[in-house]
């Protein structure tokens, strides 16, 4: 059974500084008699990208603009890019 991980902010300048030290070797903190280990976790901010927004930014496919891209066209809009960029770097290692 996984246990869902609670999120706490902290504010305090010194417990930052010392959670800080968390990046750099395994921190364990003690609180009456318990021993708790702290270990760093990256967070990423928000981002500012909704898959509306994404589809809406696409390049008209076949006169169609991007948010009625189905998600099959999508995919081939990928792998067409994926095999065009293999492509050009084959073509650049083979100049070289």
């Amino acid at each position: 059974m996984t246990v869902e991980q609670k999120r706490i902010k902290v504010d305090d300048e010194g417990m930052r500084l010392l959670l800080e030290e968390a990046t750099m070797h395994p921190l364990i903190v003690e609180i009456n008699g318990a021993a708790y280990r702290v270990n760093t976790e990256r967070v990423l901010p928000d981002s500012p990208y909704t898959i509306d927004s994404v589809y809406a930014s696409l390049p008209p496919l076949d006169g169609k603009e991007g948010e009625s891209v189905s998600n099959e066209e999508l995919e081939n809009m990928i792998e067409a890019g994926k095999e065009a960029n293999a492509r050009d770097i084959r073509e650049s290692l083979n100049e070289g």
